[in-house]
């Protein structure tokens, strides 16, 4: 039992990092452009606040 419990949880981050890794859809690169980079929206606003 303990093995096969082993063998689940190894291919469940196995499978979240290859998403992770495979660049995302162009349909949805579009709007999560931002988030990738790091670079929230909020970025903008911070810069205004800080001024």
């Amino acid at each position: 039992r303990g093995e096969k419990q082993r063998a689940t949880s190894s291919v469940t981050p196995s499978q979240i990092v290859e998403v992770l890794d495979s660049p995302p859809p162009p349909e949805q690169g579009k709007i999560p452009s931002e988030d990738e980079v790091g670079q929230p929206l909020v970025s903008p606003f911070d810069d205004c606040s800080s001024e």
